[in-house]
């Protein structure tokens, strides 16, 4: 059966991190990339850790988990703000609540499932298989059946 690699699903983490945090450095970004590159990650960290989860259950729990952080930035205690200020809690839990983060989460997870579906789908031995093949062995493979008659049958 296809193993899942958890050192892609690593790779993917660190190169969606280092992708967002340039997304928050060069100007010109629009600020939703961010959003949307943060949902991306939550998504293949959640892969990472439980890499048998199925896809549907990674997206909710993907999607739960922004959301929770979203809404958690309406919570305005002293303590809480403070860790907001520091770089590592502004990227982690974010700075002020906007409704249109939601949809930025939306966009990022489905991205990531997308990519995700996708590499499983053509890095299935099956799948990869079939590129291997000479385009008149595809032929071959693809010729109809001969049809079976009652006359073909053997008699019993």
């Amino acid at each position: 059966m296809f193993k899942k690699n958890r050192f892609t699903y690593f790779l993917i983490i660190i190169l969606v991190i280092i992708l967002g945090i340039l997304s928050r450095k060069i100007n010109g970004f629009p600020s939703f990339v961010g959003d949307a590159l943060y949902a991306v990650m939550v998504y293949f960290g959640i892969r990472f850790l439980s890499i048998n989860l199925t896809y549907i259950k990674t997206v909710l729990l993907a999607l739960l988990f922004c959301y929770c952080i979203e809404f958690f930035q309406l919570y305005r205690a002293e303590w809480i703000v403070a860790v907001r200020r520091t770089p590592l809690g502004h990227y982690a839990l974010g700075q002020g609540f906007l409704w249109s983060d939601l949809g930025y989460y939306l966009l990022g997870v489905t991205v990531a499932y997308s990519i995700d579906f996708l590499k499983n789908k053509l890095s299935h031995p099956l799948n990869s298989s079939i590129l291997l093949l000479l385009p008149n062995q595809i032929e071959k493979k693809c010729q109809p059946q001969k049809k079976i008659t009652k006359e073909s049958l053997p008699n019993h």
